[in-house]
């Protein structure tokens, strides 16, 4: 994972070895079960000369490796054990914090959010105490996340401005700007959203390890110009991110794919190009069925989009027969989104705030009474 590679002192030259080459074979689908294996090979082999540090590593690549085969409840274990080992030893580094953010997403994925938010506000308080500038711009992007899966785009743009401003690295500020660009998008601020978009471009586009997120930028950009009826230069986005997509190095998440020719379908069903339409849908469809464990959201596009090329092509009953399938789905998952809201993270945050706020004044009224 090229946002994880940050050395760990802590462990000796041959565990940083071992560790850094493990970590470069992540983002591989067809390397993650050798990676388990090793990694299990490993942890079976430990002596009293191994360290805990490269123990708790080995765990954190384990859950890694578990979260990639959505084996969530695995994944969750092994994190917990990673951190534990890490907060025994007092070791807050930037790979510390990952393993947090990755705790969080691993559950938002079940999905428990009550636990995902547990760990939140955990990993938030220990990033403040701390004092660790990359713990806190990773903990106010995963903060971030949750509040947008919950719908709640104008709380994540608050969090998401302290991560820019704790943020130092090139990938944090990515990450931070693609989740600023998005939020603005939900709130329909495409101007901004394009800004902060361009933003993330440049620093992606001059770092070579950072190519990998050029699919995702290049398909909510090509999102932006769809919702503003400019097809020509939403294709144009689509095209370019799908080029990227075949031509990185990197892993490219099948959604993503599966998303942009979804975008690709609907520009162009407006141009009634029924044959390419055509090859469109069935792309999607290879994407779709090669794929384990697709959201319920990608169903909905799949029958979406064949109703309108048989509506187009006059098969009205087919059409009809999608139709209905299409919108049951959609009923259902609007339904399960209604009920995802949630305040409680919010009332948290404030009573958390007030208490680092009373900390500071108290601190400030020592200092002063002392001088």
């Amino acid at each position: 994972m090229a946002d994880i590679t940050k050395k760990n002192t802590f462990l000796s030259r041959e565990e940083q070895t071992i560790i850094e080459e493990l970590i470069s074979r992540i983002g591989v689908t067809e390397e993650v079960a050798s990676i388990l294996q090793e990694v299990h090979t490993l942890q079976k082999s430990h002596t009293e000369k191994t360290s805990a540090v490269f123990m708790a590593e080995l765990y954190g690549i384990e859950a890694l490796c578990y979260r990639y085969t959505r084996s969530h409840n695995e994944a969750e274990q092994c994190f917990v054990r990673c951190l534990e080992l890490f907060t025994a030893h007092g070791i807050y580094h930037q790979r510390f914090f990952k393993y947090y953010h990755y705790l969080v997403c691993t559950n938002l994925d079940k999905p428990d959010r009550m636990r995902a938010k547990e760990y939140v506000l955990q990993g938030l308080n220990i990033a403040y105490d701390s004092q660790n500038s990359d713990g806190i711009a990773i903990m106010e992007n995963t903060i971030a996340i949750f509040f947008r899966i919950n719908s709640q785009p104008e709380e994540s743009i608050t969090h998401l401005e302290k991560a820019l401003h704790y943020g130092k690295s090139e990938h944090a500020r990515v990450t931070t700007y693609l989740e600023l660009g998005s939020m603005h998008k939900m709130l329909k601020k495409f101007d901004e959203a394009k800004n902060y978009y361009s933003l993330a471009e440049k620093l992606i586009l001059s770092s070579p390890t950072l190519h990998y997120l050029l699919p995702y930028l290049y398909m909510q950009l090509a999102g932006i110009e769809e919702k503003l009826n400019c097809d020509e230069q939403c294709l144009h986005y689509i095209e370019k991110g799908l080029q990227c997509a075949k031509s990185t190095d990197y892993y490219t998440n099948p959604s993503e794919i599966f998303s942009m020719l979804c975008i690709k379908f609907r520009a162009t069903i407006k141009s009634d190009n029924l044959p390419e339409c055509s090859q469109i849908l069935d792309e999607c469809m290879a994407v779709y069925n090669q794929t384990e464990n697709f959201s319920i959201t990608s169903s909905i596009a799949i029958y979406e989009m064949q109703s309108l090329l048989h509506e187009k092509m006059g098969n009205y009953k087919q059409a009809l027969d999608f139709y209905k399938q299409y919108s049951t789905l959609q009923l259902k998952d609007e339904h399960a989104t209604a009920q995802k809201g949630t305040n409680e993270l919010k009332t948290e945050l404030i009573i958390r705030e007030q208490k680092k706020e009373k900390e500071i004044l108290e601190r400030e009224l020592l200092l002063k009474n002392s001088q």
